[in-house]
């Protein structure tokens, strides 16, 4: 679980601070930063993850994605960019803290002049008995690296050759290499690294803006990789029938959640044809219906409750304005959907601009049943970055009658007013 989160100059997030909770809104103007701070988040993930194959490098990759020149806020002169995590779990009583900072050149230096020129991973608080949290590596230059021996850190090696445009975590094979590493570094870096993983390592992130309806219509081939959702959605119908394979349950509890929504839906079925594909139908009063032709709103709801409700397990599930084609009596079941998401993923991160589905907030918002954030993106003390806004911030509307959506439709400056 991410604790904490700082980034400094990374586009248009000149300098954020947040605590997050289990479920965290983040609500602002276009262009205020809310799909980039994801995106910012989301760096770590692909570093620590097991699932992604990088064309170049995981960190290039990262960069080619964001815009390679254009990552440094426009405001600074400054190329370099800073990242901040404090990462927690269940069982963990001293959090980790990863750090680092990279420099983002101009257009002419691409890709010589993109490299990460610190890196650390170290526990937030001191051991007892020790004045200094305890270091599991510490990039101390582009090109090298300390990795601590054992707990006590008493004995030290020589820095380690490192690959500068890209993360430590992702040179475990070529450091392997070396036997003083292998026998003596391996065993306390590997321990690392699997705490990282286990508290953000799989971080699913979906915008409503790159569904790909059009590839979600049609019979799709089944394809080994076909565990999660991609982000366009277009292997819908594949995970889908893969999960039948393994849990036929699970599409009774689907279509019984829909059913909520889309009335008189009493399930799904697949044809699975000779070549391979797989066509996806639904069947709604007695009629059974294609994918394709059911609404482009209807497929988005049956993909956002399937990421609200898969038996697939995430660290973190990001859904960037998930109301986008759906009715709005829809939208307050969404966010009651999103409240109960706890058994799929341990946090979850909205942006939205829909005043339907903060409605559907207010009352774990204001009760705290949940622990629930919202983030505003605003100015105070002279500073524009987001703001965490407290339930006591807003509890004489609430005694009013008022709910979080009708104080954002009038404009509402504490969660966020009108973008003039």
């Amino acid at each position: 679980m991410l604790k904490k989160f700082c980034v400094q100059n990374f586009r248009v997030l000149l300098d954020e601070e947040m605590e997050f909770g289990e479920v965290n809104l983040f609500l602002g103007p276009n262009n205020c930063g809310k799909t980039t701070l994801i995106e910012a988040v989301h760096f770590l993930p692909r570093m620590v993850s097991k699932d992604i194959a990088p064309k170049r490098t995981a960190f290039l990759d990262f960069i080619d994605s964001n815009g390679w020149d254009e990552i440094p806020n426009r405001a600074q002169s400054s190329r370099s960019v800073k990242i901040k995590y404090t990462l927690d779990a269940p069982n963990w009583n001293n959090p980790l803290v990863y750090d680092m900072s990279f420099e983002a050149g101009q257009k002419l230096d691409i890709p010589h002049g993109f490299y990460i020129s610190r890196e650390s991973l170290m526990y937030e608080n001191a051991n007892e008995g020790y004045d200094q949290p305890f270091c599991f590596f510490k990039r101390e230059s582009p090109e090298t690296g300390r990795f601590s021996v054992k707990r006590s850190g008493k004995k030290e090696f020589p820095p380690m050759a490192l690959e500068r445009a890209e993360s430590v975590f992702r040179q475990d094979e070529e450091l392997l290499k070396n036997s003083g590493f292998r026998n003596e570094l391996y065993p306390v870096f590997s321990d690392g690294l699997e705490k990282a993983r286990e508290s953000l390592g799989v971080f699913r992130s979906y915008s409503s803006t790159d569904i790909r309806l059009d590839l979600m219509r049609f019979a799709s081939k089944m394809e080994d990789e076909d565990r999660y959702l991609l982000f366009d959605g277009s292997n819908f119908a594949r995970v889908l029938f893969s999960l039948k394979q393994k849990n036929e349950e699970y599409l009774n509890d689907l279509s019984e959640n829909a059913s909520v929504f889309i009335k008189g839906l009493r399930g799904f079925s697949f044809d699975e044809r000779s070549d391979g594909t797989v066509q996806l139908y639904c069947t709604i009063n007695g009629s059974v219906f294609s994918l394709n032709e059911l609404s482009d709103g209807t497929k988005k709801l049956l993909v956002h409750l399937f990421l609200l409700t898969s038996p697939l397990k995430m660290d973190a599930l990001s859904l960037d304005e998930p109301e986008l084609n759906l009715h709005p009596a829809w939208l307050g079941g969404l966010a009651g959907k999103i409240l109960k998401a706890g058994s799929v993923s341990r946090q979850i991160f909205v942006s939205t601009h829909s005043p339907d589905l903060l409605d559907g907030f207010t009352e774990a918002f204001r009760d705290g049943s949940k622990d629930l954030k919202i983030f505003v993106k605003g100015e105070t003390s002279g500073k524009y970055a987001f703001k965490s806004v407290e339930p006591a911030d807003l509890e004489s509307f609430f005694e009013e009658g008022w709910e979080l959506g009708d104080l954002y439709r009038v404009g509402e400056p504490m969660l966020g007013g009108w973008p003039f």
